[in-house]
C-alpha cells in the first residue's frame, strides 16, 4: 500500500528502507517493476538494501555502507 501511495501523490522522491523484505517473489517483482518505472519517469528512488544487484542498471549512483563508512560500490 505504501507503492500505491507514493503512485496516487506522484512524488518526487521515493525513499525505501529494505522494500523487498518478506516479499514473496511476485510482489518483489511489482516492487522492482515500480523502481524501474520511476527511474525512467526522472524521479529520485533512494533504496537502503542487502543484495539486489538488478537494481544496480538502474542506479545513477550506488553506495554501500559499511564500518561506518560510505564509500562507492
Amino acid at each position: 500500500t505504501a507503492l500505491a501511495r507514493l503512485d496516487a501523490e506522484d512524488a518526487g522522491i521515493a525513499l525505501l528502507d529494505e522494500p523487498f523484505s518478506e516479499l514473496d517473489e511476485s510482489a518483489a517483482t511489482l516492487v522492482r517493476l515500480a523502481i524501474e518505472r520511476w527511474t525512467f519517469e526522472r524521479r529520485a528512488v533512494v533504496v537502503a538494501t542487502h543484495g539486489h544487484p538488478e537494481l544496480d542498471e538502474h542506479a545513477v549512483r550506488v553506495l554501500q555502507v559499511a564500518g561506518g563508512s560510505v564509500t562507492p560500490a
